[in-house]
């Protein structure tokens, strides 16, 4: 074999291992944002059982044993949750309803000074 040809066996070789390292990367790095798509998903999961137990109990709160709205608003007490759904619909009772929050409530302290 003449010089010419191990250079170029050489760079392909190179060229080669390059690829591999390359696509050895990417393979980790597809393996990172399923984590990161799966603890996404979970923590949506979570928000929408959390949003439809708070329809519920809104719904129960605010309608009589016939479904009929008896209060237009009721206080649900989500002063310190990281998730507060401000407006959505729900059915329950064979009714739709459409739940909106309409105000909010900030408690105020005098803070130290830094």
């Amino acid at each position: 074999m003449n010089s010419k040809s191990l250079l170029d066996r050489d760079e392909l070789q190179q060229l080669l291992g390059a690829c591999r390292e390359r696509i050895l990367q990417l393979d980790r790095l597809v393996i990172e944002q399923k984590m990161e798509w799966e603890s996404d998903a979970t923590e949506w999961r979570r928000q929408q059982r959390h949003r439809r137990d708070l329809a519920e109990w809104l719904i129960d709160g605010a309608t009589n044993e016939h479904g009929r709205l008896v209060k237009s608003q009721i206080d649900a007490g989500l002063g310190g949750e990281s998730f507060v759904p401000c407006s959505f619909a729900f059915t329950a009772n064979g009714r739709r309803y459409r739940l909106e929050l309409v105000s909010t409530i900030y408690e105020i302290k005098e803070a130290d000074e830094d």
